[in-house]
Parts: structure tokens; sequence; C-alpha cells
């Protein structure tokens, strides 16, 4: 087709060339129409050309429809049992996402209802944040003070097989999901409720099975508010995710510190986003805008412009005036923790210290499918949710990391892309990481005992019973867990986090702080 018009041009051009050497024999008014004309036809010959791959598309669509029409046909009248067409539909759009990301989901009508209770109800969970990848099951990182983190599940376990109870019968399955929505749904279910996970540990090489008991998972942000180094002026706080009153006990927990010091100015903040998963993008944007005044948070990037946007800082807010900031990270760091670590990091607001977080930077959003209505006229209704866009960090570093194929290496990460880089990297193992969670839980302990002695008598016998249940829970998740795994007391009273120890060296010595600001690479 686009042949023939090309040649349809050449042939009006030649005759006009003819027309020109002739002109004697045409009037003026002629040539204008014969202008006029020509013009169109380029025009008309320029649309068809333009339509071409439009058209091609066109056959390749029909093509395809053709084929599918065709293996439809061969499994309904081949396939050993009967199968609707409904079921076909829903596997075809099913398909369809699976060649896309783990995150992406078809939710079928029957499983919308069921999508959206998990997604708004209140449900008994583990607390682990989860991600699937060629149909591994893998733990991103376990949310503190969850039954997952109690029992020690770490940052990159696979988890293998799940065995839970079903009318009366214990029924085990392996964990080979192939999207992140059919794993959440087979790890949910009624709080109080038993779960057996068998896991695969990369990093020692082992199998490990984890009795868990479902809960309403409830967390509390920010939490070991305290002051290191009253000599230097350096406060640490441990941030656990962000949720809708992060920023706002930020700010609060700060106030405490700089009250604590007596009119001195802090000098230095170690903000803890270790094994932090993530939360709301809001709360991540307002804590970034305590520590800087003006400047890009983070870009969101979407091949449709329309979901392209960035986030920008406001004014600053209570960390302002802090003159040095670690943050530290881990592979456990993930979602709206690495956009506030990749801000402070590109703005030069703090060293980062630690090893490289996990990798999650996509954006999901949800759309809702009409199909019609049913035999009692309500409507059915599927919904998709699609990967929209990612997220950047200010100077356009992309934080989403890309899984390799071979998931069962032991190293951490390999050569996956993605994820934010240290500026200071301080390397630690799977025991340290044990150890430190525990050594968390124990923090967790003398909190709950401080909060105990505050409270009235009478508050106080009502509150004991659960205080001390919380206590022997945490007492046996570190001397069976822990221990069967290090199999020595010694090493953890002698447990030392030199991840924390590395960053408040650093922030003692204002020097070494502005020169691994001036030599960082981001």
């Amino acid at each position: 087709m686009i042949y023939l018009y090309v040649s349809w041009i050449g042939i009006t051009l030649l005759s006009g060339l003819y027309f020109y050497f002739r002109r004697a024999k045409f009037t003026p008014k002629f040539y204008r129409c014969y202008t006029w004309f020509l013009a169109a036809l380029v025009a008309i010959a320029g649309a068809f050309i333009y339509q071409g791959p439009i058209l091609a598309s066109k056959d390749l669509i029909y093509h395809h429809a053709t084929v599918e029409a065709k293996v439809r046909h061969l499994i309904r009248r081949e396939y050993y049992k009967d199968i609707t067409d409904t079921d076909l539909h829903y596997g075809a759009l099913k398909g369809m996402m699976d060649v896309l990301d783990p995150y992406s989901a078809f939710i079928p009508p029957k499983k919308v209802r069921e999508f959206e209770e998990n997604t708004t109800g209140k449900f008994g969970g583990l607390g682990i944040i989860i991600e699937v990848q060629d149909k591994v099951l893998r733990v991103v990182t376990p949310i503190e003070g969850t039954p997952a983190h109690k029992a020690g599940i770490l940052a990159g376990d696979q988890i293998l097989r799940i065995k839970t109870l079903k009318n009366g019968k214990w029924i085990e399955r392996e964990a080979d999901f192939e999207t992140v929505e059919e794993a959440r749904n087979n790890l949910i279910g009624k709080p109080g409720t038993v779960i057996y996970l068998t896991i695969y540990r990369p990093s020692t090489e082992e199998e490990k099975t984890f009795k868990l008991t479902r809960a309403i998972i409830t967390i509390k942000s920010v939490k070991s508010a305290k002051i290191l180094d009253a000599k230097h002026g350096i406060a640490y706080l441990r941030i656990t995710s962000f949720q809708s009153d992060t920023t706002a006990e930020f700010i609060k927990a700060l106030h405490r510190l700089q009250n604590q010091l007596q009119g001195r100015q802090l000098q230095g903040l170690i903000l803890d986003l270790r094994f932090n998963p993530g939360g709301l993008l809001d709360q991540a944007k307002s804590l970034v805008d305590q520590f800087i005044s003006k400047g890009v948070i983070v870009q969101i990037r979407g091949r449709n412009q329309k979901r392209s946007l960035s986030i920008y800082a406001s004014s600053g807010g209570a960390a302002l005036k802090i003159p040095r900031v670690a943050v530290l990270i881990n592979r456990g760091s993930a979602s709206a923790s690495e956009i506030v670590a990749g801000a402070l990091q590109d703005h030069h607001r703090a060293v980062l210290v630690g090893s490289r977080s996990w990798g999650k930077g996509s954006v999901q959003t949800v759309w809702d499918i009409p199909e019609g209505r049913d035999s009692e006229g309500q409507p059915i209704i599927s919904k998709i949710k699609l990967t929209t866009a990612r997220y950047f960090t200010p100077k356009g570093r992309s934080i989403h990391r890309e899984l390799k194929a071979n998931l069962s290496s032991s190293s951490p990460h390999g050569s996956e892309k993605g994820g934010l880089q240290p500026d200071v990297e301080v390397p630690t193992t799977s025991e340290e990481n044990l150890l430190l969670l525990h050594k968390r839980q124990e923090e967790d302990i003398q909190e709950e005992k401080a909060k105990l002695h505050a409270l009235s008598p009478q508050k106080q016998r009502r509150h004991q019973q659960i205080q001390k249940e919380f206590e022997n829970l945490i007492h046996f998740n570190v001397n069976i867990h822990y221990f069967a795994f290090a199999k020595s007391r010694l090493k953890y009273d002698l447990f030392e986090d030199r991840v924390l120890k590395k960053a408040l060296e650093i922030l003692k010595d204002p020097k070494k702080y502005q020169k691994i600001l001036k030599n960082s690479k981001y």
C-alpha cells in the first residue's frame, strides 16, 4: 500500500515538471490549483504512510486473537475435562500479568472482596514484607515487634513451605506462588491462629522451620530515642516503619532529646532505618522536610507522563539545625525508608552507614474493571493492580532493584542493581543481624517496664500480666531461637553493633564527616 502512494506522488511530481516546462500553454490560475492539488496529495499520502505501523499493529493484534481463539477451541474440544470459557478468560488475563513484575496482578470478581478486606480490613498477619520472583518467595524484611521479628526471621530468607490448619487438618504446601497477592493470601488469617514456615537462609545455607501465631499488626514508629554521647551532643533514634504519625512522633522525640542536653544544641543525630520496610510516602516526605528546606525529595517516573512528578521539600523543620546526621541502612531497609535515605544522601545532608538497602522502589495503581451485571442486577467488578511508576532519588538514581535469575546465591545482592549504596560500608553477617534484632527486643522490655512504672498502681496491676507475658515471650525467643543458632551466651553478651559504633565515630569527628560528604559519589 505504501509503495502505491509513493508511486502516485512520483508520477504527479513528474507531470508537474512537464507542466512547468510547457507553462506557456497554462494560465496562472491553473498552476495555483495544481499546487494545492499536489499539496493535498502529499498530505494524504503522508497520512497513509504514518498509518502504516498502526495498520501493521492491528494486523498483529488480529493474528494474536486468531491464535488465541484456536487455542481456546482446542482446549474446549480436547482437554480431558470440561472447562468454562470464563475460566479460560480469567486464566488468559492472569497470564498477561505473569509476564510483568511480581507486584502487578489481576483480581477476578470472586477474589475482589478478599482483596479489599486484606488491604483495608483487620486481619491476622505475621509482620513480614515479602516479594515473589520466579516463584521464589522471599522476605524483604520482618517488621519490628511482630511475630516474624520475634521468631528471628531475617531479610533475605526464602520461604519454602507453608503449613496451616484447614478444616481441622494440617495442610502443607510449597510456597511456589506467582504473585505477591497470592502469597499474602496464604500467609494471613485469623488472629491467634498458628502457621508454620519452613525457610532457607542463603547466607548460612540452612533450612529452618518457625512456628508463628498470627496477630493484628500494630507498630510503634519511633523507638529507642536516647543521647549516645552527651559530651559531643550526639543522639540516636530508630524508626521501625512509616505510619500516619511517624513524623509527629519523630519531632516529639527530638524535642525530648534536645531538652536532655540542657540548652546545648544537638550536634549529631543517628537515624536508624535498618529493618525498616517502608510505609506511607507522605510520612517519608514530611520526615525529609525536617532536615532540608528546599529541593527535590523524590522523583516518581512512569511511562504515562500524568503519573510522573517530583515531590519537593517545603520549609525545613525540627532537624534543620543539626549539623551532622548519619543514617543507618541494611538489606532490611526498603521503600519509604530508602526514599528518606536517598534524599538525605543526594542533598549531602547525611552520611549513609551500613550495607546496601533492599531496593523496593515501585508504585502500584489499582483500577476497577466493570464486567456488567449478574442475574440479580448487581455489578460485576474485577480489579487490576499495575506497577505504573518507579521512585528515583533527587539526582535521578533508581531505587528499584531488578532481581537476578539465580536466587540461591549466598551473596545478599551480587550483581543485582538497585537499592542504595552506603557512603561507609560496614558489612554484617546473618548472625550479627539476628543478635541485633534480639538486643532490640530486650530494649523493648526495658521500655515497657518504664511505661509500667509510670502508671498509677491500679493501672499497673491491670497491665502487669500483659507485661509479664510480653517479657516471657521475648526471653523465650532470645534464649531458644537465638541460642539454637549461635550456641553461645557469651557471643550474645559481648555483641557490639559495629554499624552504630562506626556512625558514632564519624559524627564525633566533624572533619571526617565533611571529608566523607565531600568524597561521596552521590
